[in-house]
């Protein structure tokens, strides 16, 4: 794959302008403000494009600043080769948004669609990010490791997948997250945890009250008994407190021997012995009815008093609370029947949680295999490249299975953050060069290097001097520079 040639129309400060491409090192070295660095960002912009301006962000993006000062026609072409045919891509963007830009692909001469709309990710295998962090080089400063993107086309496969490992485990994490939060209780797990909780109390509670219903219920059914049984005894009770009538024969007899009595008395004394003798039987007679009056009046007020005991007070008092308990009771079967719909769907959301959180593991080992099986032949690849280099650096490059690099002196490893920056550069150089031997079978892309060794001193720079020229030998290597010294 290499550049053949390209047509800038207008882009910046550059205008009407053609440039070619040797097949090995070609090589821009020119003072400031020529156009070095508009020329390689023009070349990244005919394969992925400028990203719209917002129309309400201040940022001076790539769009504002390439966007030609005169108003002319903004964009050009670019041809290539790759896979045995060439290809020629123009675009012309608008001032604003990349809706509105002119796309056209030519393929042998004729129009085609084969790599529309995203023609550097169908020719690269690459985003726009990746491709910043492998084939197109400058001097900013970039983290070293390897995007979601490097990975998968590592793994040969397609890099505008949205099956990506970080767009997978953040799904998953999602999930699981909104099933059970990693802090607080704000998973749904956490949430019908909470409502089972909620529901038992309620049937704990519910079922105090049925206890003690039964309680009430055996209670009262002794207050019954017992108030029968006091009931029929005070009613024997009155009645032989009424005693035996008196006898109206005796009565009759008594009465006749005082009449009797009082008409003998005018004749003679045993008048008055009969009277004596009838009054005497009439008392005998008499008296007991007499005596049971006053237990009549006394029967009446017991009766009376019996309404207003304390066992019928404590009887009115159980049917109103079990009236109250029972009123209650009638939600207890379909809380129970609630809490088994809720518990049903806790142990569906738990099963769910483990599939998930299982899920991820398998992921993680999936992704954790391929690093390994890939990681060797890019550290290899990265060790090779820094042999040519590494003296310089006082000490070892390491690359760990993150294709993070390390940094080994005194046998310690060490960050690479703590490099210089001109260290740092050859790091990242370095790995560059190993991804792209892995990532790309026999047809190897071609490099653009924008001046991107400007922190190199001259001992770092002789040694990228010597690994640039070899490796222009086998890939097609367009650089540029603004200085003498950096020229390879």
């Amino acid at each position: 794959m290499k550049l053949v040639s390209c047509y800038v129309e207008g882009f910046g400060a550059l205008r009407s302008a053609r440039f070619d491409f040797d097949d090995g090192l070609t090589v821009f070295s020119s003072g400031n403000g020529v156009g070095k660095t508009t020329l390689a960002s023009f070349l990244k912009a005919m394969f992925y494009g400028l990203p719209s301006c917002r129309s309400n962000s201040k940022a001076f993006d790539d769009r504002r600043r390439y966007c030609p000062f005169d108003g002319g026609t903004f964009g050009g072409s670019v041809t290539f080769e790759a896979g045995g045919s060439v290809y020629r891509v123009e675009r012309f963007f608008d001032k604003k948004s990349g809706q509105r830009d002119d796309l056209r692909i030519y393929k042998g001469g004729k129009i085609t669609k084969e790599l529309s709309p995203d023609v550097g990710e169908k020719l690269f295998g690459l985003n726009a990010e990746s491709f910043s962090r492998t084939v197109y080089m400058d001097a900013a400063e970039v983290e070293s490791g390897a995007s979601a993107d490097i990975l998968n086309k590592l793994e040969g496969g397609s890099a505008s997948s949205d099956a990506d490992a970080d767009g997978a485990f953040a799904a998953l994490d999602g999930k699981i997250r909104s099933l059970r939060a990693a802090r607080g209780s704000g998973g749904l797990i956490d949430r019908t945890e909470a409502d089972v909780a909620k529901i038992r109390d309620e049937i704990a509670r519910l079922e105090v009250i049925e206890k003690g219903l039964e309680q009430k219920y055996d209670e009262r059914a002794r207050l019954e008994r017992g108030s029968s049984a006091d009931n029929v005894s005070a009613e024997e009770k009155t009645t032989s407190k009424r005693g035996v009538r008196p006898n109206a024969f005796l009565i009759s007899l008594a009465l006749i021997l005082v009449a009797g009595g009082a008409a003998l008395c005018v004749v003679s004394l045993w008048g008055i012995a009969l009277v004596a003798l009838g009054v005497t039987a009439l008392a005998a007679t008499l008296y007991p009815k007499l005596r049971a009056k006053p237990d009549l009046s006394s029967g009446g007020e017991s009766r009376q008093q019996r309404g207003e005991k304390p066992v019928d007070r404590r009887l009115g008092e159980l049917d109103a609370g079990i009236a109250l308990d029972e009123a209650e009771l009638e939600a207890l079967p379909a809380c129970r029947t609630e809490l088994l719909k809720i518990q049903s769907r806790l142990q569906n959301l738990k099963r769910r949680h483990e599939l998930l959180c299982i899920t991820r593991r398998c992921l993680e080992e999936s992704v954790e295999k391929v690093s390994v099986k890939y990681i060797f032949p890019v550290r290899e690849g990265f060790m090779r490249y820094a042999k040519t280099i590494r003296a310089a650096l006082g000490g070892n490059l390491v690359m760990a299975e993150d294709f993070s690099v390390k940094f080994e002196r005194g046998g310690a490893l060490t960050d690479e953050r703590h490099l210089s920056a001109g260290q740092r550069c050859v790091c990242g150089l370095c790995l560059r060069l190993a991804l792209i031997d892995n990532m790309f079978g026999r047809e190897k892309p071609f490099l653009i290097m924008d001046d991107p060794f400007i922190t190199l001193d001259s001992e770092n720079m002789n040694g990228v001097r010597r690994v640039v020229q070899e490796l222009a030998k086998d890939r097609q290597i367009i650089y540029f520079t603004c200085h003498k010294t950096r020229e390879v």
